[in-house]
């Protein structure tokens, strides 16, 4: 089933209709843009003002597109000018896609400037408020504050009685007054004070979308009033939706033929499309850690021995403690299996994905049988009225592990694998997901002839391809039907604002890994004193950023060092780093944000950021005729231009991108094709004459 399926009736509208509507929206939509780079005293773009149309054009035809926008188009207006001017015509609602938090309230701020600009050109007001939706634990939980709040006030009772406090009644007791009575807060951002990820966990909405015809606080619920908002009969005209939760509409579609989103919209804009493959992944994926498997066993026994009768009676017990005691196993003999892998090979130590041990414990009758005990088990509670846990999920759990064992089988079309998750105290966890994203796209996404689809980012090309191929393995990894537009160069002047800086004398990571360690440390340093701070330092190794950090610290520098970790969000440490110019060491900051001007005028990428070897990389190398070139080297380039449009972000920019990988000498000739910047040099010193040419720094 496809999009298609779910549309309303009403909301259809046969090709001639749509054409008739739309006639001359490719026109107005070049003529509004070049009037504004006129009217305005724009730098002339005419990357920008060509995508626009090639996207107009493909609206009007009722066909998708994707395109390429280099740093520097303007893509959001590119996009958006067309986009409202079908919505102003058609009435109908238009969804827009983002990957990041920055893209989304950027573009909040971007449609009504694009409703301005219309207004002026068609003579007549009009304007449209945007409705950003994000999920549940973005928002306050209204339910949460309350329930806290009670029970500060049973635990002041207990005080008062003089009883002993739990260590949980400490916690309650010690939650701070201000976080609870403060008023008009929606979202983490509108407190005033920060707080602390363990804080808004105990206050921020959950996945409780079922359950808010019985919450009392539904009214006052801002994630119940959004969801209304962009669903059927809700009054969104634009909804920016970020990708997780497009994806989870998506899946909701093919579930039960209902998503989130209003089935009228007539329009999906995808921005940072390069993302869709991995994210859609992310949010197929069934991951269950051990505790998680066995309170999923202790929550069975209990639901059917209080049945009074069932063809699971008397085998119940003796069936729940061999899967308990297989699980156990199953998480012994991993553990010990990745110890191993990684003492193999340094490469592995990075690796967070593994393939499971294959023990006596899984081969294939041992899952058959437990598959076997799985269903009997899920067929007999499914039509019990027995009431389950309070949140109803034993059913939809036992679904996820049923799927998880399915994993195990060779013929199944999941790919299986073990996780370590550094964020939780459970490590470990057995996930599993479609092997192939690119069939479930294009059926949930692209196989629909009603509603365009415009994919854009600014990094969907190979660049050293034609046109034609160029967009090749974008398609493949995300089942891509439609029109490719032409990759559209960013118009900055990297030319004379960039260097590119390979050093030759470091030694690589794979000979001496901690000499490695030690000399990136000292360039890292000389290269912060050249651009005096204001540098972003982009690792692909957790441990090594780590390992960089306590080297610096030791070094004494002279600029700030922050580095990045999961206490702090995306917008706090970029604030911090902006106030202090310093040095930003980072693992997750390749793409997402925008700064302009000299607060970032050195960028260094320590490694290139190859994929880490896994179960799916090595999947999608098995689609490739084993050619591990053919995903290794696409995966890596695309993230490594993530990084270098971090430098530049302006026509004013200047700033140094630094390499300090040693396989620059095998890759330099493919790095170079796709990057904007060309110019480079290997000796520090060049690096210095750039800088006192190119830089004025206060």
């Amino acid at each position: 089933m496809s999009m298609t399926d779910y549309l309303y009736d009403e909301s259809y509208l046969t090709d001639n209709e749509w054409h008739e509507k739309l006639h001359n929206i490719p026109e107005i939509t070049e003529k509004i843009l070049m009037q504004l780079q006129d009217k305005k005293g724009m730098e002339k773009r005419i990357g920008q003002v060509s995508m626009s149309y090639e996207i107009a054009q493909s609206i009007y035809a009722r066909e998708n597109i994707m395109v390429e926008a280099g740093v520097g188009i303007g893509k959001s207006f590119a996009y958006l000018i067309p986009a409202l001017l079908v919505q102003r015509r058609l009435s109908r609602p238009i969804v827009l896609v983002t990957a990041s938090i920055a893209l989304s309230d950027q573009l909040m701020k971007d449609v009504g400037y694009t409703c301005k600009i219309i207004s002026e050109y068609v003579h007549e007001p009009f304007e449209i408020i945007p409705t950003l939706a994000k999920g549940a634990r973005n928002y306050i939980c209204p339910k949460k504050i309350a329930d806290l709040m009670e029970k500060k006030k049973i635990i002041k009772g207990k005080e008062c009685n003089k009883k002993k406090l739990t260590w949980q009644d400490k916690k309650i007791k010690n939650y701070p007054d201000w976080i609870l009575n403060i008023k008009n807060a929606i979202e983490r951002d509108d407190f005033k004070k920060k707080i602390t990820p363990s804080q808004w966990q105990q206050i921020c909405g959950d996945s409780c979308a079922n359950e808010k015809r019985q919450c009392i606080y539904k009214d006052k619920c801002y994630y119940n009033k959004m969801r209304k908002n962009i669903n059927n009969g809700g009054k969104a005209k634009i909804i920016i939706i970020n990708m997780d939760m497009f994806i989870v509409h998506l899946k909701l579609l093919r579930q039960k033929g209902r998503g989130l989103l209003n089935e009228n919209a007539i329009l999906y804009i995808i921005d940072e499309a390069h993302n869709l493959e991995e994210k859609t992944r992310l949010k197929l994926t069934i991951s269950k850690n051990k505790d998680n498997l066995l309170s999923l066993m202790d929550k069975i026994q209990t639901a059917l021995q209080k049945k009074q009768h069932g063809i699971l009676q008397g085998k119940t017990e003796k069936n729940i403690t061999i899967m308990k005691n297989s699980i156990n196993k199953i998480f012994t003999n991993e553990v010990k299996y990745i110890t191993k892998y990684r003492k193999e090979d340094e490469q592995h130590e990075d690796a967070t994905k593994f393939y499971y041990f294959k023990g006596k414990n899984t081969d294939k009758n041992g899952i058959d049988g437990w598959l076997k005990f799985l269903r009997n088990v899920h067929k007999e509670i499914d039509v019990s009225d027995l009431p389950i846990d309070k949140d109803g999920k034993i059913i939809a759990d036992l679904e996820d592990f049923i799927e998880l064992i399915n994993a195990f089988l060779p013929e199944s079309d999941n790919i299986l694998w073990f996780q370590e998750d550094e964020d939780t105290d459970n490590k470990l966890a057995i996930c599993s997901a479609p092997k192939n994203i690119d069939n479930y796209l294009k059926e949930m996404l692209f196989n629909d002839n009603l509603t365009p689809k415009i994919l854009t980012s600014a990094t969907l090309c190979q660049n050293n391809l034609s046109n034609e191929h160029a967009y090749d393995y974008q398609r493949s990894t995300i089942g891509y039907e439609g029109n490719l537009g032409e990759s559209k160069k960013s118009p900055f002047n990297y030319d004379d604002n960039s260097i590119m800086y390979i050093p030759n004398d470091i030694v690589s990571p794979t000979d001496d890994h901690e000499k490695y360690l030690d000399e990136i440390s000292k360039r890292i340093k000389e290269l912060a004193d050249i651009t005096t701070g204001r540098t972003l330092c982009l690792f692909t190794s957790k441990k090594d950023m780590n390992c960089v950090y306590e080297n610096l610290n030791e070094l004494h520098l002279k600029w700030k060092i922050l580095i990045q970790s999961s206490e702090t969000s995306q917008k706090e440490i970029i604030r911090m780093y902006k106030k202090d110019k310093g040095i930003l060491l980072s693992t997750g900051l390749w793409e997402g944000f925008n700064i302009k001007g000299p607060d970032i005028s050195s960028v260094i990428i320590v490694r290139l950021p190859f994929p880490v070897p896994d179960p799916i990389i090595d999947y999608k190398v098995s689609t490739y005729s084993n050619n591990r070139n053919e995903v290794t080297i696409p995966e890596m380039l695309r993230k490594l231009r993530q990084g270098i449009g971090r430098l530049i972000r302006s026509n004013e920019d200047t700033g140094i991108l630094s390499i300090l990988d040693s396989r620059m000498k095998k890759y330099q000739e493919s790095v170079l094709e796709v990057s904007p910047i060309k110019q480079v040099v290997r000796n520090l010193n060049d690096v210095k004459s750039f800088s006192k040419r190119k830089f004025v720094l206060k």
